[in-house]
């Protein structure tokens, strides 16, 4: 194991200690966000032979905000959808661009179309997601402020 290895190895196992014996809530959801991010960032690593080649794969890093979102908003509905947003376009995104890759010299061109609307509906879905789940504090504190 390289260097590199061990480095994104010791900041899984301190994120994911995090997740695990965190005292609150948002420590516990910024252990299990930080695991995620790990994870995404190791395999692009890995892919991109650290970010020497291919730099159009780190696109795929729009999609963790949805799941640091996702984790720190569990509680509520749209916590749930950024979550399971972020993932599942985290995981169609590293397929796509995995796609985009190999076909590339035989005119892959259609890959690089839906690689790049995924990119796009990640973006989307981050900032209507974030700014209602902003807007729903922002009344909430206010009622709370009022009442």
């Amino acid at each position: 194991m390289s260097a590199m290895d061990w480095l994104f190895l010791a900041m899984l196992v301190q994120f994911a200690l995090m997740a695990l014996l965190g005292r609150g809530r948002n420590w516990r959801a910024a252990g299990i966000s930080g695991v995620a991010s790990v994870i995404v960032l190791f395999g692009l690593w890995k892919l991109t032979d650290g970010g020497q080649k291919r730099t159009e794969a780190w696109l795929i890093l729009t999609c963790l905000p949805l799941i640091a979102i996702g984790a720190f908003a569990w509680s509520r509905r749209l916590g749930k959808l950024a979550f399971g947003l972020g993932v599942v376009l985290t995981a169609a995104l590293m397929g796509t661009w995995r796609w985009a890759t190999l076909t590339q010299d035989a005119g892959g061109s259609i890959a690089t179309i839906a690689y790049a609307t995924l990119v796009l509906i990640a973006m989307v879905a981050l900032f209507m997601i974030a700014g209602v789940l902003g807007m729903h504090v922002m009344v909430e504190r206010s009622r709370a402020t009022e009442g």
